[in-house]
C-alpha cells in the first residue's frame, strides 16, 4: 500500500481488523459479524463507529445489535 493512500477493500478490512480490539470488539464478535454480513460490511460498520468517536459508549454492543437486526432481516441491507 502506498503511504497515505488506501488501496481498497482489502485495506479497509485489514484496518478494521486491527482497530476492532481497541474498540472493545472481541475476535468472536468480529468473526460472527463476518459470517453474518460479510467482511466488507463489518469493516464499514467499524469505520462508522470510529467516525462517531466517543459518542458510542459500547461499540461491541452496538455491533451485536446491528447483527441481530441483520440476522432477523429487520433491515433492508446488511448495514442497518
Amino acid at each position: 500500500m502506498a503511504r497515505g493512500k488506501g488501496s481498497g477493500r482489502g485495506d479497509l478490512i485489514a484496518t478494521a481488523a486491527l482497530t476492532r480490539a481497541a474498540l472493545g470488539i472481541s475476535a468472536d464478535a468480529w468473526r460472527e459479524a463476518q459470517d453474518i454480513i460479510g467482511a466488507t460490511d463489518v469493516a464499514v460498520m467499524i469505520a462508522a463507529i470510529l467516525k462517531k468517536g466517543g459518542t458510542i459508549a459500547r461499540p461491541s454492543r452496538d455491533l451485536r445489535a446491528m447483527l441481530a437486526k441483520a440476522r432477523a432481516k429487520d433491515c433492508p441491507s446488511a448495514l442497518c
